[in-house]
């Protein structure tokens, strides 16, 4: 009898000693064996997915089964279809085609200076005088030969109808008029441009030069003249929206300087993509009774480049993923949630599009929608 237990004794010791030991974490750490580690870290994953995805069913059968839970307090909505607008926002600036700084076109010292900053002035109107240098004398002077050569030109041409007098004397009498008047356009139109008009009506931003300062053409700035009317304002957006965004496409424009805002439409779109920026121009008028609009400030432009008539829409609030990047969101069906997977679409502000797995007339929980379970029993509040 002892003899059979000392060798069931030594078989065990037997068979335990040939089994290999399994490591602790510690000791594989220890070992510094980069594929033994690899190859625990695989197993945990294993282990802890499939505890996961067991513990998961676990909760769902105990949320089925078990009627003494307390029901969770939400509430919901309707999904219905709606309007949807999306808007895609860009940097904007004001500005005006009638923004010029004038530059004189003779030479000389200003006489007069007809205008002040501040001053509405109409096109055409004479903002400065610059001495002329003796043309203005110059003129009377060739006024005078000018009258003489016409006089002279008219009797030859009432001669010459009447077979009076020879060709060669009329064609010299036309000759000389026509010389003549040649000459006093030229120095009328010299001598006029020592007048500095106003190419456009609008205001007087900047006087830029004094009396008696000499000026040159192309050389020294005299005023600076703005149109405040037909301005607009303009921005530079990405090539992706060539095909959404067109002339009349609805736009919102910020002022934030001026805390203001207003509605109008794209007048003009460029077609040219800008090869360092890959975009394109966009321009939207500025009414003209907006106040204190100047060229130059800054804007922001929102252009509504997607629009859907019959869309479904919920807070972004209630739209949660799982850890397999699966979203959805908790619908109220005989008063418990039901976890629905969908598909999401465009966001505007609080708001998100869903594009399937929601149909109109199903009540989405909104609050308490982060804290509900799938089958949990739920009351539903006003």
């Amino acid at each position: 009898m002892k003899k059979t237990i000392y060798l069931i004794i030594g078989i065990l010791l037997l068979n335990a000693c040939s089994e290999p030991k399994k490591q602790t974490i510690e000791q594989l750490i220890e070992s510094g064996s980069l594929e033994q580690l690899q190859e625990k870290r695989k197993e945990l994953v294993v282990e802890m997915g499939k505890s996961s995805q067991d513990l998961s069913k676990i909760n769902q059968a105990i949320n089925i089964l078990d009627t003494t839970q307390k029901k969770a307090l939400v509430s919901v909505f309707e999904a219905k279809p709606s309007l949807f607008e999306h808007y895609t926002s860009v940097q904007a600036t004001v500005k005006t085609d009638q923004n010029m700084v004038l530059m004189p076109e003779f030479s000389g010292r200003v006489l007069k200076i007809l205008t002040k900053e501040g001053e509405r002035v109409q096109k055409g109107q004479v903002l400065a005088v610059i001495d002329d240098g003796g043309l203005k004398e110059q003129l009377e002077v060739l006024q005078s030969q000018f009258l003489l050569s016409k006089t002279l030109f008219s009797r030859q041409e009432r001669l010459w109808k009447q077979n009076i007098g020879s060709e060669i004397e009329y064609l010299q009498a036309k000759t000389a008029y026509e010389a003549q008047l040649k000459s006093k356009e030229q120095l009328e139109n010299k001598l006029d441009k020592t007048r500095v008009r106003a190419p456009f009506s609008g205001i007087v931003d900047h006087v830029i030069i004094e009396e008696g300062n000499l000026v040159a053409p192309g050389q020294s700035p005299l005023f600076r003249i703005i149109n405040f009317k037909n301005m607009y304002v303009y921005a530079n957006v990405p090539e992706k929206y060539l095909t959404t965004i067109n002339k009349n496409t609805k736009a919102t424009i910020e002022i934030p300087v001026l805390d203001s805002k207003f509605e109008a439409k794209v007048s003009k779109k460029g077609n040219n993509i800008n090869t360092g920026n890959r975009s394109f121009r966009v321009e939207v008028k500025v009414p003209n009774s907006l106040e204190n609009i100047s060229p130059n400030l800054n804007a922001k432009m929102h252009l509504n480049d997607y629009s859907n008539t019959n869309a479904l829409m919920v807070p972004q609030s209630v739209v949660s993923e799982n850890a397999s990047n699966q979203e959805y969101v908790f619908i109220a069906v005989d008063n418990k949630a039901l976890q629905v997977f969908v598909e999401t679409g465009r966001t505007q502000g609080k708001w998100i599009e869903i594009v399937s797995g929601l149909q109109p007339g199903m009540r989405v929980i909104e609050e308490g929608a982060r804290f509900v379970r799938n089958q949990q029993p739920i009351k539903i509040i006003e």
